[in-house]
């Protein structure tokens, strides 16, 4: 259940239900927003550069204590790199 906010693009506002299953994702408009964060928080939760603690440190992220064991698992991922040669 997340609300998102983007300054820059009105279609990425609103609230939404993630569902996982069997290794895939759905999402579906409408929810009761209990994770409230912006995309900047939401593109550091997805890419595995930041864990919802994280981010509620920074203040990239509001809600409650029992929800943030469940996002984490739903964007458990390592961290992102890039390697020094191409």
């Amino acid at each position: 259940e997340l609300e998102v906010s983007d300054p820059l693009v009105r279609d990425n506002n609103g609230r939404f239900r993630v569902r996982i299953a069997d290794g895939k994702a759905r999402v579906q408009a409408g929810s009761d927003g209990v994770i409230k964060l912006g995309i900047r928080g939401l593109a550091g939760l997805f890419t595995g550069h930041a864990s919802p603690w994280d981010l509620r440190l920074r203040g990239d992220l509001e809600g409650p204590d029992a929800a943030l064991p469940g996002l984490a698992a739903a964007f458990a991922s390592t961290a992102p790199e890039l390697v020094d040669f191409f």
